[in-house]
């Protein structure tokens, strides 16, 4: 039987997350700062660090100078691992091989005292009454000391510090502990003591105790010395430190967390493994990886005081280190089990529900005084007494308030009635001195005024002279908008007609030889040559230089109309009302572009595209796709699967372009690279959003389109599953105009999808006016043809 039939009968722990179902995530935190060392020591004689460095502790003179914590590399370790019994035991997994964390490989890297307990010391025996309290002679009065005013001290303040910042730490502002004060009264017998039993079983405790759900968190936080994981794995997987980044890179920041204590310059003298270059060496699963570290040139005195008293056995373990002795290789396949992200979901919604009725139960179950016990009369009666005297005032003040407001509604109600005579009074006067306007009929004629006939004839003089200036005057302007209309339509009359409308003048038009008037109604009028016939609206408007008369005109009006005759097309009206109202949105800009305009603006791209280069470089889609892949759980329907990737393409086209709304307040352009497998934030404004911000916005589609691909049959390589990274380029000119942002990721979009970043580069504010106008009217043509 081979190695490999034996292996797969054989029983090794399950994982905790199913292959390829890990939680991404963001980091691990960890209590202890990535300087603390360093800044404990720099506060000592050179002569001071020797003697720690000849202690248990000396071993942290040299952790100071290796790469601090990367958060990000250590979430995706955590992560990885595999279920385990012991409780003093955890188990990791890389690259398909299995990496033991011990209190053996704890204390290899810290190189702290693993000697077991002595009898009572892990609790404090009780101090004689008479003894006086150590921490006093040492901080004296002071009641709480922090760790900053420590290391300003010599070795002993140094040795607690080191205990409280980097091997103990509970909180990001770690305190000194009393105990370990008492301690260090004898220095001796606190250099002597197991401390690294007491920093082993904190990081365990904080590692095991944790379930499915809260290690699916994208923040975790853990208390210990929480770099002995990355050294453990350093150790065991050489090939991590083969890219080492300088803490001062963006990149970096994200590892570090939030740490406002640390400056740029102590950033800058540190190093951090890649986070990236491991998840690539996991992935790949080439590099050699050693499940037991070697304790090569370390003593950590007799192997047989590392168990513990309460370690419990594990079959599946022993089977595991079987496998290990004999050097059996290890792939993924062998360990199997785990959750998945659906199951993670599951299990919140289930938690949240168990919580609410919890809490209900609680709240049910909260004592409360039987009636028995109280007598309701008694209260009652004395409620009476108390408030009587202030229930007779509120009567009387009710009462008061009662009578004067009957006093307010009769004086309102009079000088209501008062104002509603004198203004019929008014009315009526003003309908006296009214005449009806004279009714020019069709022939040039005019008709005599229509006037009550009990009107004074003085009265008819003046008012008929009143109104004929002012049809004169109405009539000159009105022709003057109809020349002006005429003008402008008629771009494409000859030169001869254009002269003789020039020429006209507006006041020698009569109105009377071609409109009747009635009650501001236009009537039909003879059809006249020198007349425009594809003047049918009243009102004319100009966008970019084009009439609404022009537009008409394209969508096959009547050649026949004349000003207020013909059948004019409801539907066609409606459709280039529509389209003035959107390229009025994109060349005003004075609001924030609806998703609506925005999805035209990608169709014309989408088709300027696939006129000018090859179709499966790029494809275009509208503003509902972010939508619909939120609404999926990685399950996608088989509609919008085909909507993506059409099946009559065969291959994955690089580039995914789609616009993004960020609070309906802000418009970004996304691109899914399937070639670097990455998502690109195209972004003309990156001061509203920190990259760490942009990134958690965009992670759900990160995480989400590799699934969306792979159930599209589209699967290129073992990737397929692996979630996108996220980037968002600098070089992206920038518009901190809020109304600009649509348009510009188009035009963002278009220059990516021709060039790349560099092409985007020309997409800077100044230029925004001519690409609207350039736009728009290649979106009219292509709708309605030629201008």
């Amino acid at each position: 039987m081979s190695s490999d039939e034996g292996s797969n009968t054989i029983e090794v722990p399950e994982r905790v997350f199913a292959f390829g179902e890990e939680p991404v995530g963001i980091r691990v935190t960890p209590y202890h700062k990535p300087c603390a060392i360093r800044r404990i020591f720099n506060a000592l004689e050179a002569d001071e660090v020797e003697f720690i460095r000849r202690t248990q502790f000396g071993k942290f003179v040299d952790i100071a100078e290796l790469p601090s914590f990367s958060g990000r590399f250590g979430r995706h370790i955590i992560s990885r691992q595999l279920k385990v019994t012991n409780r003093h035991q955890a188990w990791f997994l890389f690259a398909g091989n299995p990496v033991r964390f011990s209190l053996r490989e704890y204390s290899l890297v810290t190189g702290l005292n693993c000697n077991k307990y002595l009898p009572h010391s892990k609790k404090r025996t009780a101090r004689n009454i008479n003894e006086k309290p150590y921490w006093g002679e040492l901080f004296g009065s002071l009641k709480d000391v922090t760790v900053k005013e420590v290391i300003q001290t010599r070795i002993k303040y140094a040795c607690l510090a080191l205990l409280a910042s980097v091997i103990l730490p509970t909180t990001h502002s770690p305190r000194i502990s009393h105990d370990h004060t008492e301690k260090i009264k004898d220095l001796g017998e606190f250099l002597a003591f197991p401390w690294v039993r007491v920093g082993f079983e904190m990081l365990m405790s904080s590692i095991k105790e944790r379930n499915v759900i809260s290690l699916s968190q994208n923040t975790i936080a853990l208390k210990g010395f929480v770099l002995s994981l990355q050294l453990v794995m350093i150790e065991a997987v050489p090939a991590l430190t083969e890219v080492v980044r300088d803490g001062s890179s963006s990149g970096s920041k994200g590892d570090f967390g939030v740490d406002e204590e640390i400056d740029d310059e102590e950033r800058r003298g540190k190093k951090t493994i890649s986070p990236a270059h491991a998840r690539d060496t996991d992935t790949e699963a080439k590099a050699q990886v050693v499940p037991i570290i070697r304790s090569d040139n370390v003593s950590i005195g007799n192997e047989s005081e590392l168990d513990w008293s309460d370690e419990e056995e594990d079959t599946k373990v022993g089977n595991l280190m079987k496998l290990i002795k004999i050097q059996h290789p290890f792939t993924n396949d062998l360990f199997k089990g785990g959750v998945t992200k659906v199951d993670v979901i599951r299990m919140r919604e289930e938690a949240n529900v168990e919580a609410v009725v919890r809490k209900t139960k609680k709240q049910k179950t909260t004592p409360h005084v039987s009636p028995e016990t109280v007598d309701f009369d008694y209260i009652a009666a004395v409620f009476r007494a108390a408030v009587k005297e202030d229930i007779n005032r509120l009567q009387r003040e009710i009462m008061s308030l009662r009578e004067s407001l009957t006093v307010f509604q009769s004086t309102l109600m009079a000088t209501v009635l008062d104002t509603c005579e004198t203004i019929k009074f008014e009315i009526a006067s003003l309908k006296k001195q009214c005449i009806p306007p004279t009714l020019p009929i069709g022939g040039g004629s005019t008709g005599a005024p229509v006037e009550p006939q009990a009107q004074s004839a003085k009265t008819t003089t003046t008012t008929n002279a009143e109104r004929e200036r002012s049809v004169v005057d109405a009539e000159v302007t009105i022709m003057s908008a109809l020349h002006f209309a005429a003008e402008v339509t008629n771009q494409n009359a000859s030169p001869e007609k254009v002269n003789e409308i020039a020429d006209t003048d507006p006041k020698s038009m009569a109105p009377s030889d071609n409109v009747d008037q009635v009650s501001g109604h236009v009537f039909d009028a003879p059809n006249d040559e020198t007349e425009d016939s594809g003047l049918i609206c009243e009102n004319p408007t100009f966008s970019l230089g084009l009439s609404q008369e022009d537009r008409h005109h394209d969508v096959m009006m009547p050649s026949d109309a004349v000003l207020g005759t013909g059948d004019i097309d409801t539907e066609a009206d409606h459709i280039v009302n529509e389209f003035d109202m959107e390229v009025s949105q994109i060349v005003d800009r004075n609001c924030l572009l609806s998703a609506k305009v925005v999805d035209v603006l990608m169709h014309h791209t989408r088709s300027v595209y696939k006129s000018q280069a090859s179709a499966s470089q790029a494809v275009f889609l509208d503003t509902k796709f972010v939508a619909q892949l939120s609404r999926y759980s990685f399950a996608f329907p088989a509609s919008m699967c085909e909507t993506v990737f059409p099946k009559t393409s065969t291959t994955l086209a690089e580039h995914y372009y789609f616009p993004f709304n960020l609070d309906k307040t802000h418009w970004v352009g996304i691109c899914a690279d399937t070639a670097s497998w990455s998502i690109i934030v195209l972004d003309c404004n990156i001061t509203l959003r920190s990259d760490a911000l942009m990134t958690r916005e965009v992670k759900k589609i990160a995480a989400m389109f590799p699934y969306l691909i792979r159930q599209a049959g589209k699967v290129g390589s073992s990737k397929d599953t692996k979630s996108m990274t996220v980037e968002r380029p600098r070089s992206v000119p920038q518009n901190t105009a809020q109304y600009d942002s649509a348009l510009t990721v188009v035009l963002l979009i278009q220059a990516h999808a021709v060039a790349g970043v560099e092409v985007c580069k020309c997409i800077t504010p100044d230029v925004l006016d001519g690409e609207a106008e350039r736009m728009v009217v290649k979106m009219y043509e292509d709708n309605f043809g030629p201008l």
